[in-house]
C-alpha cells in the first residue's frame, strides 16, 4: 500500500459510511483504510465490518475509549510496513474524489517536504455547503510574523514553523504525510484535550516544511457536537499548544524566538478581547460576568509580559 489512511470513530454511525464511501471514491486507489473504534457503543464496528466484506483495504482496530489523539496514533502504528504516507479524515467529514491525487501530487513536485496541506470547505449536516468561503479562507491566510507586523505568504510557498507559530491553517482531513516525518517528531500528544493536530504539526514543521496546494480537498461538517464548538475547551488547549512550543527542547535559537513572539501576538489580542467584553458586561450590569473578564484578561496580559 501506498498511502494508510486512518479514521478514528467513535460512536460514528451517522457519519461514517458516507466517509469511508468518501475514501473509496477516491481516483488514487493505492490505499488503505484504517478504522479505530475508539469504544463505540453504537453500531460503528458492525459499519466497518459490513464494508470490509467487499473491501480488502478497509480493516477495523479496536480499542477502550481514550480520545481522539490516542485512537490516531493506534491506526498510525496498525499501518501497513509498506505504507509511504499516512493521511487522516474524521468520521464525521468526506474527502473530494481527488482529494488523495492532489495531495499526492504536490509532494510529488516538493520532494523536500515532510508532507503537503490543502483547503477545506464547510458543509451542514446533510452534506450542504454553508459558510462558503469562510475555510478556505482561512487556509489561504498564511502568515508570519515581521518586523512591520505579519506579511501573507503566497500560494507557491510551503508552510513553514513561523505560519504555524502563529496559528493552525488547515483542517486535519486536508494534509498528507510521509511516514518518516513521524520518526523524528513522534506521534500525537494524547494529554491534550483538543489542538493536538496543531501541535504535531508544529513539532513536524521544526524539521522542515509542508507544502501548500491551493485546492479544497476536504470537507469539513459542521453538526452540533462538534469539539470546535467548546469555546473554553478548544481556547485552554491553544493556551496549552502554546505554551508547550515555547518550551520544546529541540527549537533553535531563532524558532524560540518565533515561537515566543507569536504567543505575545496571541496574548495581547486576547487581553485585548477580554477587556473589551469586560467593559461590555459592566455597562449592561453584569457585575460577576465583568470580573470574570476582568481576571482572564489579566491573565492574558501576564502571559504576554512573560513571553
Amino acid at each position: 500500500m501506498n498511502v494508510s489512511v486512518i479514521i478514528p470513530a467513535y460512536n460514528a454511525e451517522r457519519y461514517l459510511t458516507d466517509a469511508i464511501k468518501s475514501v473509496q471514491s477516491q481516483t488514487a486507489t493505492d490505499w488503505e483504510l484504517i478504522v479505530v473504534d475508539d469504544g463505540s457503543t453504537d453500531t460503528t464496528p458492525d459499519i466497518v465490518r459490513a464494508v470490509a466484506v467487499s473491501d480488502p483495504r478497509l480493516r477495523l482496530v479496536q480499542r477502550a475509549n481514550g480520545g481522539l489523539p490516542a485512537a490516531r496514533n493506534s491506526g498510525i502504528r496498525a499501518a501497513s510496513e509498506t505504507s509511504k504516507f499516512i493521511s487522516f479524515l474524521d468520521g464525521d467529514d468526506l474527502w473530494e474524489p481527488d482529494a488523495l491525487e492532489i495531495l499526492l501530487g504536490a509532494l510529488e513536485r516538493s520532494p523536500e517536504c515532510l508532507g503537503a496541506h490543502a483547503l477545506s470547505r464547510y458543509v451542514d449536516a446533510d452534506n450542504q455547503p454553508i459558510r462558503e468561503g469562510e475555510l478556505e479562507g482561512r487556509g489561504l491566510r498564511r502568515q508570519t510574523l515581521g518586523h512591520q507586523g505579519t506579511c501573507e505568504l503566497t500560494s507557491e510557498m510551503p508552510t513553514t514553523f513561523d505560519v504555524l507559530a502563529i496559528r493552525n491553517c488547515f483542517t486535519v482531513g486536508a494534509i498528507l504525510l510521509r511516514k518518516s516525518a513521524f520518526d523524528r517528531a513522534g506521534l500525537f500528544d494524547e494529554e491534550l484535550r483538543a489542538c493536538e493536530d496543531w501541535d504535531l504539526w508544529l513539532r513536524m514543521c521544526v524539521h522542515g516544511n509542508i507544502a501548500f496546494t491551493n485546492r479544497v480537498v476536504c470537507r469539513y461538517r459542521q453538526h452540533g457536537s462538534n469539539m470546535s464548538h467548546d469555546p473554553m475547551r478548544m481556547g485552554a488547549a491553544d493556551a496549552a499548544v502554546r505554551l508547550k512550543l515555547c518550551t520544546l527542547p529541540n527549537l533553535d535559537s531563532r524558532q524560540r524566538a518565533i515561537a515566543r513572539a507569536a504567543m505575545r501576538r496571541h496574548a495581547t489580542k486576547l487581553m485585548r478581547l477580554r477587556y473589551g467584553w469586560c467593559l461590555e458586561a459592566m455597562r449592561n450590569g453584569h457585575i460577576v460576568d465583568a470580573t470574570k473578564q476582568l481576571r482572564h484578561a489579566t491573565q492574558a496580559g501576564l502571559v504576554a509580559l512573560r513571553a
